[in-house]
């Protein structure tokens, strides 16, 4: 596979575990400890994505990772004791692309690690829209020639609904197609994620991209 994933976590047993068995799976891993050393190791090397501990001993790992938000779209899969419902949905509002509580089944983390590394094919004819530029091999939408910073799961959300424009997926359909049919999960991380990719759509201006939340239906992109 050959894609690189950074482990944070301070627990030195979870942290032993998680890099024998990803490498096992044939990911190559880089591990830390500490929030101040994986940001370092994040400028250092290459990475395609992070497994991120709540808890650090120098920070917390909601604050990393905004942090990583400022300056890198890779996913970011948080793995953390806390499954309170409000800390799920605040990991994933500052930008997480997933939330996995421990303790967890290695078989479906393994699944949510390859989702989230997956691109959406994209298989039909875009539509063309004026002002609207999209680099799928690099996951970058432009408007207007501005950047919109989306994380990996809202572009590919964005890339689904662009590409089947007034069409309703339903929140099943989204979650399976962007997350996988294979990956468990849970449909608030996709509701989360609608909300995000909605708000910074808005929030850009002269942008006429709008998603249509559908009542009892599912969610729709208007262009």
């Amino acid at each position: 596979m050959n894609q690189t994933i950074l482990i944070i976590e301070d627990d030195v047993d979870i942290l032993e575990f998680l890099d024998e068995s990803l490498t096992i799976h044939q990911f190559q891993t880089i591990t830390s400890s500490t929030g101040n050393d994986a940001l370092n190791l994040l400028r250092e090397h290459k990475i395609d994505l992070v497994l991120l501990d709540v808890e650090l001993p120098d920070t917390n790992g909601f604050e990393l990772c905004r942090k990583i938000r400022e300056v890198s779209t890779i996913p970011i899969i948080f793995v953390s004791c806390r499954d309170d419902g409000a800390d799920i949905i605040q990991g994933l509002e500052l930008g997480g692309d997933d939330y996995v509580t421990k303790p967890f089944d290695l078989f479906q983390l393994i699944a949510r690690i390859k989702s989230n590394l997956r691109r959406i094919p994209i298989l039909q004819e875009l539509p063309k829209v004026e002002n609207v530029e999209i680099n799928f091999a690099l996951q970058r939408l432009f408007i207007n020639k501005e950047e919109v910073s989306l994380s990996s799961k809202e572009f590919q959300l964005f890339a689904v609904l662009f590409s089947n424009p007034s069409e309703v997926f339903s929140p099943s359909d989204l979650y399976s197609l962007v997350w996988g049919a294979d990956s468990l999960g849970d449909i608030r991380t996709l509701k989360v994620h609608i909300s995000r990719l909605r708000k910074k759509l808005e929030q850009h201006p002269n942008s006429n991209l709008t998603i249509q939340t559908v009542r009892g239906k599912g969610y729709s992109l208007t262009i």
